[in-house]
């Protein structure tokens, strides 16, 4: 994978874990807002890093590839947008959402992250998901993300489906 003009940084969970499963790679700017470094910001730091140490660990996470949007799910791919996935921090209420899409299998690249305030419309959505496809083509260049059509080609570890029915 070729990075140009800037650098990923590989996140770490604020709490060491021996053997991660999954990488997150961020922006520099992403990065500094998970860490509580942007002032003025009421990032929620901590639960946020629940949802990253348990995507990182390869811990149980409930996905949705069909964009079906649920307070359980923590991983959904947007519908109408190429390969555009959210990972979503919901707590407190209404949550942030880091936007990004995946360059391997559980290599989720993290590009752009919102206030869930500031796209709470399906043409904000979509709009921010042409951003995060233009940072892609800036940062990773020609690189194409993964299109595949199951969740284990995206992800190893432990998956709950959202898309499926609960019994």
């Amino acid at each position: 994978m070729a990075i140009k003009g800037g650098r990923l940084i590989e996140r770490q969970p604020l709490r060491p874990m021996g053997n991660p499963r999954r990488r997150l790679l961020l922006t520099p700017q992403i990065a500094d807002f998970l860490d509580g470094q942007v002032e003025g910001s009421d990032f929620p730091r901590w639960p946020a890093d629940a949802v990253v140490s348990r995507y990182i660990g390869g811990y149980i996470i409930c996905v949705s590839l069909q964009g079906k949007s649920a307070s359980y799910i923590d991983l959904e791919r947007l519908q109408g947008v190429d390969e555009v996935w959210t990972l979503c921090f919901r707590s407190p209420k209404p949550g942030w959402r880091l936007l990004g899409r995946f360059a391997a299998r559980d290599q989720f690249i993290g590009l752009r992250l919102y206030n869930r305030f500031e796209i709470n419309t399906r043409p904000k959505y979509e709009a921010a998901a042409a951003q995060v496809i233009a940072d892609w083509h800036g940062v990773l260049g020609s690189d194409e993300p993964i299109r595949k059509s199951t969740i284990d080609d995206y992800l190893s570890g432990t998956i709950r489906n959202a898309n499926q029915d609960q019994t």
